[in-house]
């Protein structure tokens, strides 16, 4: 039995026990259809910002994630211009607030203030 194998057949079940006990397998499952057949769009350019984000939109709903890099000291927040959402409909971000679309692709979405870095981001929006 080569070291491969081996690794093979002692990690692989240690991941999916590992993904399982933090409901990441179920946040997939829930997320599939969006993240699959959704339109994807690419919310900021890795290379030249401090955080790389997408989205996921599909029929009035949308998730958005991403990570912030390196954090400053002193930061107010980032602001993150949705895409793909109707601009005359109202839409709720993790079930708070009313914002509507133009407001959310326009104006933008303030983060929530990062604790460190490689701060992980996740927005659901759902239209209203």
């Amino acid at each position: 039995m080569t070291i491969k194998t081996i690794l093979y057949i002692v990690v692989v079940p240690l991941s999916i026990y590992a993904l399982d006990s933090l409901n990441l397998n179920n946040k997939f499952k829930k997320n599939r259809d969006l993240i699959h057949n959704g339109r994807y769009y690419r919310l900021s350019n890795a290379t030249e910002d401090d955080f790389a984000l997408w989205e996921f939109v599909k029929d009035g709903k949308a998730l958005v994630q991403g990570m912030i890099f390196n954090t400053e000291p002193n930061l107010i927040h980032y602001c993150v211009k949705l895409k793909g959402l109707d601009a005359n409909k109202k839409y709720k971000v993790n079930s708070n607030g009313c914002y509507t679309g133009a407001a959310l692709m326009y104006g933008g979405f303030l983060l929530n203030i990062p604790r460190g870095d490689y701060y992980g981001v996740e927005l659901y929006v759902e239209e209203i």
